[in-house]
């Protein structure tokens, strides 16, 4: 198995192009992202979503007792979900994401 990024573009909010970007419009893209992470540290989403990840992560290390370990990734991606199709392709995504893991060009790493 290989990472499809075609699946990916579908499901997060930054997608990737299949075309080849230019460095400019790289950067500018890099940037818009950061700005958008700083703006989404004050929304309530997020707040949740990072209480959830450390609270659970805590329980996790306690009873596997592994202080430390990191289970999250460092980020996600939040999505609007307009319509039942839409919906079923992303609990698929879901459903079948940790199974390809292993096989994932990102695994291990902070992606």
């Amino acid at each position: 198995m290989h990472c499809s990024f075609r699946n990916v573009e579908k499901i997060h909010e930054f997608s990737l192009p299949e075309r080849e970007r230019e460095p400019e419009y790289e950067r500018q893209r890099t940037e818009a992202i950061k700005q958008y992470r700083k703006r989404r540290r004050n929304m309530v989403i997020p707040k949740i979503m990072g209480k959830f990840q450390m609270l659970t992560s805590r329980q996790i290390n306690l009873l596997g007792e592994t202080p430390g370990i990191k289970n999250w990734k460092s980020n996600y991606h939040d999505h609007v979900i307009r319509n039942v199709t839409s919906y079923e392709r992303i609990k698929q995504y879901i459903i079948n994401n940790p199974g390809k893991w292993a096989d994932d060009m990102f695994f291990g790493g902070d992606a």
